[in-house]
């Protein structure tokens, strides 16, 4: 993925130019990125924003490919960002000043201007390079600010290759570090899924490698049905979210026949209860009813008993 220092905000080409790559809530996707919508935050048009928050977003796109995909399939998704082509159409709505004398000033001051035909052998060696078979990186290239400049620069007319902030040659290459908001996995998952959603893309299951051990299979089946009738009983309901559920009385009658059944084999084996265990009480062989304390209302021991 053509990734660029636009949309990276931890340098000064990123976070120092206005505007900021910056995709807030995604609003332009989650409401379908459809007409008279024309950006992925949803608010008004602004193109150089347009084509930063663009470079930002495939920064993330790249990134949760190689989250989902690089194990299992061992494809290296990378982003990368060639340097600054000052001279393609991109600023061709520009001002005309603007499209005179800003590759001069990448050329001759920042020395991070590259030509088409470099950019495209950057690209080349990402896809070539085995030091590039690294997956999840945001990869640069690096030969200090004004490497090459001078006078061979105007004798060429600043098309010193390999040269510049935007990077040296093809060994000056190297792992970039990516911004905050490149490496944001909430957000990259909802750019993921509004965009998927609006361009109707199918993506195969992103499944890590499994043990190929024949046990796991046999003993896999197996878990799987277990799993699959204990999950019904325990998401039949959810308690404080749901209303109560009708079986909880099935449930509570069920529990009555249990326990009258096992009442009923502890008389067979312990005989009936005497009856003054039933009717009796601790002081006068009788009916009991003394005040409960503090009040002057009675206490039928006998219902207690019948209870218990």
């Amino acid at each position: 993925m053509v990734g660029s220092v636009t949309g990276n905000d931890n340098t000064v080409g990123g976070g120092g130019v206005y505007p900021i790559a910056d995709l807030k809530d995604l609003d332009g996707l989650k409401a379908g990125a459809r007409n008279p919508i024309s950006m992925m935050d949803g608010y008004a048009f602004n193109g150089a924003k347009g084509y930063k928050d663009s470079k930002l977003a495939l920064m993330m796109l790249s990134n949760m490919l190689h989250d989902k995909y690089h194990r299992q399939t061992g494809i290296a998704f990378s982003s990368i960002y060639p340097g600054c082509i000052a001279e393609s159409p991109l600023f061709r709505e520009k001002r005309p000043w603007f499209r005179k004398y800003f590759p001069v000033f990448m050329k001759f001051i920042t020395g991070g201007y590259v030509g088409e035909e470099e950019a495209g052998q950057r690209l080349f060696q990402v896809m070539h390079d085995p030091r590039c078979s690294k997956s999840g990186v945001y990869w640069s290239w690096n030969g200090g600010p004004r490497e090459g400049r001078g006078a061979e620069a105007i004798e060429k007319g600043g098309q010193i290759a390999g040269a510049g902030g935007a990077g040296g040659g093809w060994d000056s290459i190297y792992e970039n570090d990516q911004s905050d908001k490149v490496l944001d996995k909430r957000k990259a998952e909802k750019l993921w899924d509004f965009a998927t959603n609006i361009v109707g893309a199918e993506w195969p299951e992103a499944n890590q490698p499994k043990s190929p051990c024949p046990t796991l299979k046999v003993v896999g089946l197996a878990t799987k049905f277990l799993e699959r009738r204990e999950e019904e009983k325990r998401m039949a309901y959810r308690p404080g979210i749901d209303a109560a559920p009708v079986f909880a009385a099935k449930k509570e009658a069920l529990f009555d026949r249990e326990i009258a059944m096992i009442k009923g084999i502890q008389t067979k084996l312990l005989g009936e209860l005497p009856e003054n265990a039933v009717k009796g009480n601790m002081f006068d062989g009788g009916v009991a009813s003394v005040p409960r304390p503090g009040t002057a209302r009675p206490v039928d021991y006998t219902t207690t008993l019948r209870r218990a």
